[in-house]
């Protein structure tokens, strides 16, 4: 009954809005885009958003939806507020991940839905139970904002929950961008982005719903400098204040910061009392009582009486690829920059820079790392390295050196152009030197075993592929894979929200939702017939109810065994029918028997 009140609360709010004003060109308060040439993300437009996705201000769903629609696959916008009612429940885990994939709206229906994948209960909790959310609920959650493959807006996983039904919470009106002036300080302004930082005032307010433990990457504020600390040309970092007059009554702090492109401070007079600055670091409750951008932010612009410092210039390609030049991070874009969507070099390069960011220092079940790399080992011009093995072309191991930020590598692989994502590709790298030493000492000297049967196994004309072969990490959203023999397999979400997903829970699955598609291209072979065998999980079949084609041919089904004869066709698109939302019309297959013909 609570959840029905709270969507009819917010459906009247709606049904007010709508009668105050004569003429609503969009429902639901849609952001207006301009097409002012200013830009947020590079879209040549700004956005006019109702809300400012703060803790004080959540993005509503279409805000934050129009936000990310702006953001590359590579971006990632941290602590990010968002509210709405939840309305439609993927999966609630209560096992050993204890995380929820579920989408929410601005009116709890599945119309313009906003998804939040992989998500924690409040405060961070794991999920114990499946009632803890239901559809209909009032939530606000946190997290990081990304565009997952530049077509997917999402909170990506390890997002928590700050609030559910709450009664304050309103999720069809906008909180305000610019919010009131209730804050020392005078009137809020920004919305803490590189194209709208925060003014003092805004972070001082912001950082208020911060503890102790809670941190906010990439934020972006704007003030005067008002005292400095310390500038040291020791370690070559600042501590200073700054706020939104020049004056000290309300200040805020930016401790041990670097300086223009987080260079080092090489003088004291590189920064004065009176500068006018704009500043991008992590935003921190210090021991719960002292709100700072923490050590290591950088300078994004700095007046000095009265002249603007020109903005950095952007990274130039330089090398040619090889040991003795190789390419640095732009460079290493341009070429793989020249493959089209799907495809992987034939030939290798070496790639030198310093490590600006780590995804995941390595896998222990792939043996694999994934990290970022720049000239400087700033967050501009980088290049993703992407599952790459370790020193001496072996897999990663406990006992290994670890990378960390800062460190200089040069990697030696192929590069592929991943969907639009251009990276090095998976397990067909490694990294030749790691600050100079070629071999880690202090590691492992076994060898790497290679993994002869990633992408199936090949007997004669029979190619046989369990998902565990896909040789993609747990959980990861799959695109394109290539098969031992060449062939190859690309999935589509076939505009469901959900994508084909890979699952390495024993025995290893590949989940795919109703409209979801994989496409089989074999090249030069003909593809006489197809087989999958499917997951039975808890007394469910998922083989989608028999609800699949193949090149427009329904299936036989035996039991978990769906066939597809012939075919006899290079290339065939096999699609998830089901016309159901339950469980079984999901196709979860653990395993693929391709023949070609004679």
């Amino acid at each position: 009954m609570k959840n029905i009140l709270y969507s009819i609360m917010a459906l009247s709010t709606l049904a007010l809005g709508f009668t105050a004003c004569e003429d609503v060109p969009e429902p639901y308060g849609m952001p207006v885009v301009e097409d002012n040439g200013v830009g947020q993300g590079g879209g040549g437009t700004e956005l006019e958003l109702t809300s400012a996705g703060t803790a004080t201000s959540p993005y509503i769903v279409p805000d934050i939806i129009a936000v990310a629609k702006q953001m590359t696959a590579d971006d990632v916008k941290s602590g990010v507020y968002v509210k709405g009612i939840v309305s439609q429940i993927d999966e609630i885990d209560t096992g050993n991940y204890g995380n929820a994939t579920y989408f929410i709206s601005i009116d709890g229906t599945t119309t313009n839905q906003f998804e939040i994948y992989r998500g924690y209960y409040l405060d961070g909790a794991k999920f114990t139970a499946e009632d803890q959310l239901k559809v209909g609920d009032v939530v606000v959650v946190y997290g990081d904002l990304v565009n997952f493959k530049g077509n997917t807006p999402e909170l990506t996983q390890r997002n928590k929950l700050i609030s559910i039904n709450d009664p304050n919470v309103n999720p069809a009106v906008g909180d305000g961008a610019e919010g009131g002036t209730d804050t020392p300080g005078g009137e809020l302004v920004g919305t803490g982005t590189a194209d709208s930082p925060y003014n003092v005032a805004s972070i001082l307010k912001v950082g208020a719903k911060l503890t102790a433990d809670d941190q906010v990457e990439d934020v972006y504020v704007k003030g005067i400098v008002s005292e400095i600390q310390e500038v040291s040309t020791s370690f070559g970092n600042a501590t200073y204040y700054i706020s939104d007059d020049g004056k000290t009554d309300t200040q805020f702090m930016v401790y041990r910061g670097y300086y223009l492109n987080g260079d080092k401070f090489t003088a004291e007079d590189q920064i004065k009392l009176g500068d006018e600055v704009v500043v991008c670091g992590t935003l921190v409750n210090f021991k719960g009582n002292t709100l700072e951008l923490t050590q290591g932010s950088k300078l994004i612009s700095i007046s000095n009486g009265g002249g603007e410092t020109p903005e950095p210039t952007p990274g130039e390609a330089t090398g040619d690829g090889t040991l003795e030049s190789p390419f640095n991070a732009v460079a290493a874009n341009n070429e793989a920059g020249k493959l089209a969507a799907g495809e992987t070099s034939t030939d290798s390069y070496y790639i030198k820079g310093k490590i600006s960011s780590i995804k995941y220092t390595f896998s222990a079940q792939y043996g694999t790392a994934t990290f970022y790399i720049s000239d400087d080992g700033g967050s501009s011009n980088t290049f993703y390295i992407y599952s790459t093995l370790f020193l001496e072309n072996k897999s990663w191991v406990d006992g290994n050196t670890q990378i960390a930020t800062g460190d200089e590598v040069i990697v030696y692989g192929q590069l592929t152009n991943y969907n639009g994502t251009l990276e090095t590709a998976s397990k067909k790298s490694y990294i030749y030197s790691l600050n100079g030493k070629t071999v880690d000492e202090g590691g492992s000297d076994t060898p790497d075993t290679p993994d002869n049967t990633t992408g199936g196994t090949l007997d004669g004309k029979v190619l046989t592929l369990t998902a565990a072969q896909l040789g993609v990490a747990d959980k990861e959203k799959l695109s394109t894979v290539t098969l031992v023999d060449g062939t190859t397999l690309t999935f589509e979400g076939g505009g469901n929200n959900n994508v084909p997903v890979y699952y390495a829970a024993a025995p290893g699955a590949v989940r795919m939702y109703p409209k979801n598609s994989m496409t089989i291209n074999a090249g030069s072979k003909t593809i006489a017939s197809v087989k999958l065998v499917c997951n039975n999980y808890n007394n469910t079949l998922y083989n989608a109810s028999g609800d699949v084609t193949l090149a427009g041919v329904q299936a036989t089904v035996d039991g978990l065994e769906l066939v597809f004869s012939g075919i006899n066709a290079s290339q065939a698109t096999l699609t998830d029918v089901s016309q159901t939302t339950s469980a079984p019309s999901q196709l979860r297959w653990e395993q693929l028997v391709i023949t070609y013909a004679e």
